[in-house]
């Protein structure tokens, strides 16, 4: 189902100001189907699923969205997308023209319960123009004025540093530390270490546990149980991966299981 919203002319007796076309695309999806957002040059895009999770690839990062978290897509910026664990996706498009988030590159969101329940009623609603534009301009404060969050794995540009980063997000309970790769991809730790934080924004101790819940939030959508997820991700235990979770997510791997997956 498609609804979109209306743009509101400042003349228009309706509105004192111009309000942005808001349109949310509801869309039945088979488990783990790779999804193909079209792309339009007058719209931003804002990815989101109440349940399970979504992998996203945009240029030079790689995302796992649960979901408590949607992911905003400036014009301009291809992504492949690809469902895990659910069958609902939500694909919310923003006209540029008039919108108070101009956020001009790709970034998470935090998706608090008024979020979700405006998404669900946009997707929805017909008709009642005057409730509409009311509620486009409620989600759009709430967005702007909303917690920036980010599950994302950037990667790095150098090839010595990309190798290891991309044998860590296919193998993220390799435990080896720099020193040990460094050795594999012909560099000195202290080398690695500055393009880690170079290149990605984040050292290495930041980086790695982003791989890790990435990788976490994938099986345990796909129904692993928790001391599973744990060793296959790196950690020593549940415990020790249960504390990881909660301090990345805000809930344990049981709660978020029972929520969202």
């Amino acid at each position: 189902m498609t609804t979109n919203g209306l743009l509101i002319s400042s003349n228009s007796p309706q509105s004192s100001q111009m309000t942005p076309v808001i349109s949310v695309n509801r869309r039945e999806i088979v488990e783990e189907c790779p999804l193909e957002p079209r792309m339009r040059q007058d719209r931003h895009r804002l990815i989101w699923a109440p349940a399970g999770a979504l992998a996203i690839q945009t240029d030079g990062q790689d995302w796992v969205l649960p979901p408590t978290r949607a992911l905003w897509i400036p014009p301009g910026v291809t992504c492949r997308s690809r469902a895990l664990g659910t069958r609902v996706l939500y694909r919310v498009g923003i006209a540029v023209e008039g919108s108070p988030v101009q956020w001009r590159k790709t970034t998470s969101v935090a998706v608090s319960p008024l979020i979700r329940e405006l998404i669900s009623f946009l997707g929805r609603q017909r008709g009642a123009r005057e409730v509409r534009r009311d509620a486009e301009r409620l989600l759009l404060d709430l967005l702007g004025a909303g917690e920036v969050e980010a599950i994302d794995v950037p990667l790095p540009r150098d090839p010595r540093a990309l190798a290891v980063a991309e044998a860590l997000i296919d193998a993220p309970d390799d435990g080896r530390d720099l020193g040990a790769w460094g050795s594999e991809v012909g560099a000195s730790i202290r080398t690695l270490a500055r393009l880690f934080a170079s290149e990605t924004g984040m050292t290495f101790v930041q980086w790695r546990p982003q791989v890790r819940m990435r990788a976490a939030l994938v099986l345990l959508a796909d129904g692993e149980r928790v001391g599973t997820v744990a060793r296959r991700v790196g950690y020593a235990g549940p415990s020790a991966f249960t504390t990881a979770f909660r301090r990345a997510m805000g809930c344990s791997p049981g709660e978020w299981v029972a929520e969202f997956a």
